[in-house]
């Protein structure tokens, strides 16, 4: 009996998971996308898409311009399109942009000033001995013969 219940409590927890993040096909038009919630009155589209560069067609229908294309639910997420190609890349952090969960770090503390040095001054150098070689202990030792 316990396994028939474990298995109905894991039932019921996919299904409230389902309810509160819907599975969303991968393959998917972008206009399907739920609108992104700037401000409380102001929603906007899931992805912007942008002309950059030199629009003009020339001979045989060839752009120089490219085609950007911007997730703003996953934001660090473009596409480039230029002649016929195109690029995905992703620089981010791996969250999705969710206006009630803004993250916003903590500041870093304050650089403190260093402490006053201590006063500069001058230190004479040590007038040094110069050595005597070895057998040469002075006058004396001449005295001697």
């Amino acid at each position: 009996m316990p396994d028939d219940a474990d298995e109905e409590a894991i039932e019921k927890a996919k299904k409230e998971l389902l309810v509160a993040d819907p599975y969303v096909d991968l393959l998917c038009s972008p206009g399907t996308d739920l609108k992104i919630k700037i401000n409380p009155s102001l929603d906007q589209p899931a992805w912007t898409v942008r002309l950059h560069g030199d629009a003009t067609e020339y001979h045989a229908n060839e752009s120089y311009g490219t085609v950007v294309v911007r997730s703003l639910r996953w934001p660090g997420a473009y596409t480039f399109y230029r002649g016929g190609q195109d690029y995905r890349i992703y620089v981010g952090n791996g969250l999705k942009f969710e206006q009630a969960k803004t993250f916003y770090p903590d500041d870093p503390p304050l650089i403190e000033a260093d402490p006053e040095e201590f006063e500069t001054f001058f230190v004479p150098p040590k007038e040094e001995e110069v050595p005597q070689p070895e057998g040469e202990e002075g006058v004396e030792g001449e005295d001697e013969e």
